[in-house]
């Protein structure tokens, strides 16, 4: 059961239903088919309700969605997100840091395993790990502490951290399809297959944004209308499930359409547990709205919609294992959205404390 629960942890904190019912509130129609929220949704939102809703999801995918009501401009959750060692501070997060720009060698010096997790990595070997690796990269990790002899506890350390740091690169110069599978089991997906079974799952996405999708699959050759992106790496514990660490590549997006403020991510890497997460972020403020320029503070909502590939999921008892984390999810959501917009209508990342 455990695994279940911080699964559905690692869903809610990626970052950040259907609704029935004829007639669509604007603000969130570029989520159609995907997320529909009636009239009736939006006037509880206008309440002051929160809501979270799982949607439909198939072949070890969870997804899920959450809107809330924002009172600030919607440059504050770019600003957040860019402070991203500040947006995720919680007491689930052990650490977290941005990847420099370019890539530095000590990016991930701050990144400490613990020594149960060393003693993993030592164990580690080909379709037989306790840590999601690629086969090349389990071979570099066996390769690396056998010629540390001794020393071999600093050097699994090292060459971890190496691995990831490659990863970041392989991303940057040739994109997520060219990152290796996992082959800590036998017969995982690629974290690049993993990503296009969630776009394809996503077809607003791919069709109102498509500048976004390819930079998140080749930044490099992204255009420049997909706006900033920048790469994070975090450590996380969730109750006392396994440690997970993950990488994330994230896009954000400044627009003066709906939404007028968007951040993307896709996970480059997951220790454990997860084969790809998609997480888009937004703050979608009425495009009717008599006064655009005040639109920030009294007519913008918070909405969050999460795609994860979970390998867990599978097996006699995979539908089981779904609803324990659906139900985590949705009952958990509303209270992750009331914590993300307390930051964002509160001061600005950086500040010591007051008000934005």
């Amino acid at each position: 059961m455990k695994p279940l629960v911080l699964i559905a942890s690692i869903v809610l904190l990626s970052a950040v239903a259907a609704a029935s019912g004829p007639g669509i509130a604007a603000p969130f129609a570029f989520l159609e088919p995907t997320v529909r929220v009636s009239h009736a949704d939006r006037a509880r939102l206008d309440a002051g309700d929160v809501f979270a809703r799982v949607l439909p999801a198939d072949d070890g995918h969870i997804a899920f969605f959450a809107a809330a009501r924002l009172k600030a401009r919607p440059e504050a959750l770019l600003e957040w997100t860019l402070a991203i060692d500040e947006l995720k501070r919680g007491s689930m997060v052990l650490a977290v840091g941005r990847f420099s720009d370019p890539i530095s060698d000590d990016d991930l010096d701050a990144l400490a395993l613990e020594p149960r997790e060393i003693d993993a990595l030592k164990h580690c070997r080909v379709n037989s790990c306790d840590f999601k690796l690629a086969a090349a990269e389990i071979e570099s990790l066996r390769d690396a502490l056998r010629r540390a002899g001794s020393e071999w506890r600093d050097a699994a350390q090292r060459e971890f951290r190496r691995i990831l740091i490659a990863r970041v690169r392989l991303h940057q110069h040739s994109g997520l399809l060219a990152l290796p599978p996992y082959a800590d089991h036998g017969g995982r997906m690629s974290v690049g297959e993993a990503f296009s079974a969630m776009t394809a799952r996503s077809p607003w996405l791919t069709r109102a944004f498509p500048d976004v999708v390819n930079s998140l699959l080749a930044p490099r050759r992204a255009t420049s209308a997909a706006g900033d992106g920048f790469y994070y790496w975090s450590r996380d514990r969730y109750g006392s499930g396994k440690t997970v660490v993950t990488v994330t590549y994230v896009q954000l997006l400044r627009s003066e359409r709906i939404p007028q403020a968007m951040t993307v991510s896709t996970q480059l890497y997951a220790s454990h547990y997860i084969d790809g997460a998609l997480g888009v972020t937004a703050v979608v403020c009425d495009a009717r709205d008599p006064n655009p320029a005040e639109a920030g503070l009294h007519g913008c909502y918070l909405a969050y919609l999460n795609r994860t590939r979970v390998d867990l999921l599978g097996g006699l008892f995979g539908a089981f294992k779904r609803a324990v984390i659906e139900d985590r999810v949705e009952s958990e959501g509303p209270a992750l959205m009331r914590e993300v917009t307390r930051r964002l209508e509160g001061r600005r990342p950086g500040a010591e404390g007051g008000e934005s």
